[in-house]
C-alpha cells in the first residue's frame, strides 16, 4: 500500500505514528426490529436525519433492519465517496446504510481530532490513491486500506486542544460562508422582485399581449446519438439541455456530433436567437430563458429539449426574455409543466404561447433593456465577488485544518481572528 500523499506531509513529524486500525474499532450491529431514527452522511462532514415518510429514497423493511446502529460520537465512513469527503464523527444517534462503515473510537484518540485528521487535505489526497477507478463498483476503497492506513497522533490533552481549536474556527467560517450564500440567494429573489416590478410598470397603460401573438415561429431542435464531449477544432456540436440554465447561454455546454453524422443545420443557432429549456427533472430549471450573443460561435445545434422562439418584428429579445423571467410568467411556466412524479417533467409549447409580455413600442422597450442590463451587471458582479470570497474562505478552512492537524503551529497561541468575520 502506498502512502505517498502523506509521507510527504508528514515525513519529519514528531508526532506518535500508528495506524488507523489501532485507533478505531469496527461495530456492525444492525437494527433489525428496533426503532432508530435514520440517518444520511453528507460529504461536507456531519449526520443528518432523513425525513422519514417524507423521505424520497424510502428504504426497504429489509434495508432498514440491516441498516448499522450508530451512537454519538462513532466514526461514519461511505466508502463509495469518501474521496469526495464522505467521512464524519457523528454527532447524533441513529441508523445508516448496511453499505457504510462504523466504528467506535478508542481511548487513544479524541473522536473531534480524529473527524478534523481525517478530513484534512492530506488524507482526502491520500483516499485518491486508494481508488482503483473512478467507476461505481472501484470508487470503493477497501477497509483493509484504512486499516493500515497510518496517522499521527499527539498525546490525548494535545489532540483536545487542536479539537477545540478547529471546532471553534471550523464553526465560524462555516457561518461567515453561509451567512455569503444567503446574500447570494437574497440578491437573485430582489432580483426577481426587479423584473415583476419592470413587468408591472411596462403593462400599466398598455396591457399586455399573449407570446404566442408575438412569435413568428416556435420549434423543437434534434438530438441524435452524440459524443459526451464538447465540440472542437470546427466540429458540429449539439447544445445540451441546461446551457440556458440560470438565463444565460454557455455555447460550451454542448456535446460533439459524431464524425459522419450529417447535421442538421437548418438547426443551427444565431446570435439573437431566444432559447428556452423545454424539458428537465427539476422544475424550478425549466423555462429557463436566454439570449445567444451576437459572436456565437458556428456549428451549435439547437437540441429537442430547447425551444427556439423567433419574433416578429418590432420586438426585442432582450425585453421579451426579460419580462418572461418576471414572477407572474415564472408561476405561469410552474403551473403548466407537464409530467408524472419521478419523471422527467415538459413544458408544452401552448403554455409558452400563453405566456405575457407588455405591449411597449420599440425604443419604451430598449430603455426598460437598459435598465435591466444594468442591474443585471451589479447583480453579477456581487454574485462574482461573493462566489470568489467563499471559495477563499473554503480555501483557508481547509489550509487551517492541514496546518493545524499536521502541527505546523501551536493552537494555544494562534489568532482568533477569521478573515472577513466582520466584513
Amino acid at each position: 500500500m502506498t502512502t505517498l500523499a502523506l509521507d510527504a506531509v508528514y515525513r519529519d513529524s514528531p508526532m506518535r505514528r500508528t495506524t488507523l486500525r489501532r485507533l478505531i474499532f469496527r461495530r456492525e450491529e444492525r437494527v433489525g426490529v428496533r426503532a432508530a431514527q435514520r440517518l444520511s452522511l453528507s460529504s461536507a462532514g456531519y449526520l443528518y436525519a432523513r425525513e422519514g415518510s417524507l423521505d424520497r429514497q424510502q428504504a426497504s423493511d429489509n434495508t432498514v433492519e440491516r441498516s448499522l446502529l450508530v451512537a454519538e460520537g462513532d466514526l461514519v465512513v461511505n466508502p463509495m465517496w469518501l474521496v469526495g469527503g464522505s467521512i464524519a464523527v457523528s454527532a447524533l444517534a441513529g441508523s445508516v446504510s448496511p453499505d457504510y462503515r462504523v466504528f467506535k473510537v478508542g481511548p487513544e484518540a479524541d473522536g473531534r481530532y480524529l473527524h478534523h485528521v481525517l478530513r484534512s487535505a492530506p488524507y482526502r489526497a491520500q483516499y485518491e490513491l486508494f481508488v482503483r477507478a473512478n467507476t461505481t463498483f472501484d470508487r470503493r476503497i477497501q477497509q483493509s486500506d484504512l486499516d493500515d492506513m497510518p496517522v499521527w497522533v499527539p498525546p490525548l490533552d494535545q489532540q483536545r486542544r487542536i479539537a477545540d481549536f478547529l471546532d471553534d474556527r471550523v464553526l465560524r467560517i462555516d457561518q461567515i460562508i453561509a451567512a455569503r450564500k444567503t446574500q447570494v440567494a437574497s440578491v437573485k429573489q430582489d432580483r426577481a422582485a426587479y423584473l415583476q416590478g419592470e413587468f408591472t410598470a411596462a403593462a400599466v397603460g398598455h396591457g399586455t399581449a399573449r407570446l404566442g401573438y408575438l412569435l413568428s415561429n416556435l420549434e423543437q431542435g434534434w438530438s441524435p446519438q452524440a459524443d459526451a464531449t464538447p465540440a472542437e477544432g470546427g466540429r458540429w456540436g449539439v447544445m445540451r439541455a441546461g446551457s440556458v440554465n440560470g438565463g444565460f447561454f454557455r455555447a460550451g455546454d454542448n456535446k460533439a456530433l459524431p464524425e459522419g453524422l450529417k447535421p442538421r443545420t437548418e438547426y443551427e443557432i444565431h446570435g439573437g436567437d431566444i432559447l428556452m429549456s423545454r424539458a428537465s427533472g427539476s422544475p424550478e430549471l425549466i423555462g429557463s430563458v436566454a439570449v445567444v450573443p451576437q459572436d456565437v460561435r458556428p456549428k451549435l445545434l439547437l437540441p429537442d429539449k430547447l425551444y427556439r422562439l423567433t419574433l416578429l418584428p418590432g420586438w426585442s429579445a432582450d425585453f421579451v426574455v426579460g419580462m418572461l423571467r418576471a414572477h407572474e410568467n415564472r408561476e405561469r411556466i410552474r403551473l403548466g409543466i407537464s409530467g408524472a412524479e419521478g419523471m422527467a417533467n415538459n413544458l408544452p409549447s401552448g403554455v409558452i404561447r400563453g405566456l405575457r409580455v407588455p405591449q411597449l413600442s420599440l425604443r419604451a422597450q430598449g430603455k426598460v433593456v437598459g435598465r435591466l442590463a444594468a442591474r443585471q451587471q451589479a447583480d453579477r458582479n456581487f454574485e462574482a465577488g461573493t462566489t470568489r470570497s467563499i471559495e477563499l474562505l473554503t480555501e483557508y478552512k481547509h489550509s487551517l485544518i492541514t496546518a493545524a492537524v499536521t502541527g505546523e503551529f501551536d493552537v494555544t497561541t494562534a489568532s482568533t481572528r477569521i478573515p472577513g468575520e466582520h466584513a
